[in-house]
């Protein structure tokens, strides 16, 4: 069974109720990404969920960061991707510029991290977001 890391929801919440707009990029299937989601109890989190089906692309293509943008009708730099993964996270989100943090938590080493911020526990975006 899928649990969400401690505080996620909290976090969620309080981004939430700051008027963050929260979406995710996925390079799962939709189906796959929604049943993630519905396991780990997230699936009422996210405004926007982009997945693989919606553009055919994987990260760090600039279509499916492109497309989260539209949906939320909203500019690059207004946004920050938060990613565990510097090659296709940090790296797609700056392509099409958004603000970068990259998810130490999320288990990947970068040898070279070219992320506005860093972040070991999720409740540190609240920080960064004020």
């Amino acid at each position: 069974m899928l649990k969400p890391y401690p505080a996620v929801k909290p976090t969620l919440k309080k981004l939430r109720e700051k008027g963050i707009r929260l979406a995710i990029v996925s390079d799962a299937p939709r189906n796959k990404a929604w049943q993630r989601l519905i396991l780990a109890g997230l699936e009422n989190e996210f405004e926007i969920v982009v997945t693989h089906d919606d553009t055919k692309q994987f990260k760090p293509h600039p279509n499916p960061f492109q497309l989260a943008l539209t949906k939320l009708e909203l500019l690059a730099p207004a946004c920050l991707f938060v990613g565990d993964n510097p090659k296709r996270d940090v790296k797609g989100a700056k392509q099409v510029g958004m603000n970068t943090c990259l998810a130490k938590y999320g288990g990947w080493q970068a040898e070279e991290d070219e992320a506005d911020f860093e972040i070991s526990k999720i409740e540190e975006l609240l920080q960064i977001i004020s």
